[in-house]
Parts: C-alpha cells; sequence; structure tokens
C-alpha cells in the first residue's frame, strides 16, 4: 500500500464521513472488484463489490486493530461471496466445495489469471490452501489479514502456504525432467 492509500485509510478511519471514504472507495474498489471476479463472478462482482464497500462505509470505524483491516475487509467479501452463492447465482461452471467455497471458480468469459497459470497451478490443491493461496497471491493479504480473514490461526496460513509451495515446486520440478 502506498502513502496515498494509506492516508485514505487513516482519514476515514481516523473520522469516518462521506468525505473521507471516497478516496477509501478508489483505492478499494479494485481490489474488491478483483476478489469477486477471479472467483468466477464477473458478471456481479461490481454490484457485489458495492456492497462490500457500503458495509466498510457503515461498518469500517468498528475494526479494533487497524493492520488487520484489509483482513476484515476480504472477511467481508468472503461472507457476501459465501451469501451469493447460497442465492443460487453460481457461475456457469461453478462445483460447490464441501466447505462452502472454491476459491477459483471458471470465470465467464477470459480468465484473469490465464495469462498466469496460476488457477490451473492450484487446481489440485485443497480448497482451503486455494483459499489461503489466492488471498495472499492474488488479493496480496499478508498473512495476519489472511488468518483474520478466515478465521484461522496464523500458522496454519503460514504452513499452508509453505506447503503448496513445496507441493508446486515438486510437481513443477517433475515435469521438467
Amino acid at each position: 500500500m502506498d502513502r496515498e492509500d494509506t492516508r485514505a485509510l487513516e482519514e476515514f478511519l481516523d473520522c469516518p464521513s462521506l468525505d473521507t471514504f471516497p478516496p477509501l472507495f478508489l483505492v478499494l474498489h479494485p481490489r474488491v472488484h478483483r476478489f469477486f471476479a477471479v472467483r468466477g463472478c464477473q458478471a456481479d462482482s461490481d454490484e457485489l463489490a458495492q456492497d462490500v464497500l457500503l458495509s466498510v462505509y457503515h461498518h469500517g470505524a468498528e475494526v479494533r486493530d487497524r493492520r488487520l483491516f484489509y483482513g476484515w475487509i476480504f472477511q467481508v467479501a468472503r461472507n457476501r461471496f459465501l451469501q451469493y452463492l447460497r442465492e443460487k447465482k453460481r457461475p456457469e461452471g461453478f462445483e460447490f466445495t464441501a466447505i462452502g467455497e472454491a476459491a477459483l471458480a471458471a470465470a465467464q468469459g477470459a480468465d484473469p489469471l490465464q495469462d498466469y497459470s496460476f488457477a490451473r497451478l492450484i487446481a489440485n490443491v485443497d480448497p482451503l490452501a486455494r483459499q489461503i493461496l489466492t488471498l495472499r497471491f492474488v488479493d496480496e493479504l499478508d498473512y495476519d489479514e489472511i488468518a483474520f480473514a478466515l478465521g484461522i490461526p496464523a500458522g496454519t496460513v503460514k504452513w499452508k502456504v509453505f506447503d503448496a509451495k513445496q507441493r508446486l515446486r515438486a510437481f513443477l520440478t517433475k515435469g521438467k525432467r
């Protein structure tokens, strides 16, 4: 996060108002929009992002630990995504997993991650690891923010990232032989 982003966040948290929210909205909207788009909600990602940002406007000042603000936002986004799935607005090609969420569903139209092959690389890891890897490397959250967003210990997040990296390294090394 650069200085302007940090300043927008601090100003809003210090004095939540209609004057301080627009700069924060400009900072957060692209990240929250991408959160939904890479999970197969391309068509509804604007509406879903606006729902999340409306929650940020109304409840953002209630966040106790400012260092976990992004984790809180992505927790709100994840809850909104699960609500979206329960409403049976599943994207075409979406498969509902045992824990209620696939970290990356097949996106309608062009997959924003296709150039990176990220979705294909993480397709074979368990659903929780896919969620964690997506939050870490796509949504750019740190370990504590991911732990907060998913309601799991930070040690579990670190272990899942480490384990997934090891498995991917072995898979990629095996493919080169």
